[in-house]
């Protein structure tokens, strides 16, 4: 594009790396690796721009993205759950929440039309 960003996938599962063979990307893939780990390389020795990764789950990942929150890396990451509410109910994802680690919230639901839901965070403020 335009304007390319240096891109790390923290592959923890080998889930995501698959379909990132393209020989048109330019990505590093961590694949392997404790997603702890795998984030904190990605950010501090690959210094990369945009990390992305599958499931952040547990306080001890929560804090290890705090650590770095402010090293100008884009986190972008999944996680489970039926409904926001639900899903900031959880320590480890209220606790990235009141940090304002995210900029937004994708509800990505495949029984609706359009399939997903873009909530920012200033809107999911009233939810939590």
């Amino acid at each position: 594009g335009e304007s390319p960003r240096r891109v790390a996938v923290v592959d923890t599962r080998r889930e995501l790396g698959a379909c990132l063979g393209s020989s048109h990307l330019c990505v590093d893939v961590l694949s392997g690796y404790p997603r702890r780990q795998g984030i904190e390389i990605a950010a501090r020795c690959m210094d990369a721009e945009v990390i992305v990764c599958d499931e952040i789950c547990g306080c001890e990942e929560a804090e290890t993205v705090l650590s770095l929150q402010g090293g100008g890396a884009i986190l972008i990451a999944t996680a489970h759950a039926a409904t926001l509410p639900v899903l900031l109910s959880r320590p480890d994802l209220a606790l990235l929440h009141k940090a304002k680690t995210f900029g937004a919230y994708v509800s990505v639901d495949r029984t609706r039309t359009p399939s997903f839901e873009v909530l920012m965070r200033e809107e999911s403020e009233a939810l939590f």
